[in-house]
């Protein structure tokens, strides 16, 4: 069975909610189921390099950091080991980046882009 994830504004990662039978919290109102399959890695790498193009602000940062853990899983899932090590230096380089730091959010989006290469190779 495939694993099921979550995206939204506040958390990107696996579905931690078990479903036991039809029954819901005490004034529960979830609407919206927001669980899927993870994309493919492809897919994530893209979303991460949309994503990256507002990295001044700290929302985004943390969103972006996000898209790196999951397109990592996704890499070491697959084995690709080249991709994985690039999305490691991707998020490090995300991780560490200043609000007003072009040259290192010029160095993230060039290792981003080295990953996407990587991932459609393998």
């Amino acid at each position: 069975m495939t694993e099921k994830w979550v995206d939204n504004s506040s958390y990107l990662g696996p579905d931690r909610r078990h479903a036991i039978g039809n029954k819901m919290r005490w004034k529960e109102r979830r609407r919206f189921n927001e669980a899927s399959d993870l994309a493919s890695l492809s897919s994530l790498l893209r979303r991460l390099r949309v994503q990256m193009s507002g990295l001044d602000r700290d929302d985004n940062r943390t969103h972006a950091l996000q898209l790196a853990r999951a397109a990592l899983a996704k890499a070491e899932s697959q084995q690709s080991h080249a991709c994985a090590d690039e999305i490691r230096e991707t998020a490090r380089l995300i991780a560490i980046l200043n609000a007003n730091d072009r040259n290192m959010a010029a160095l993230a989006e060039q290792s981003v882009l080295r990953a996407i290469a990587l991932a459609e190779l393998h």
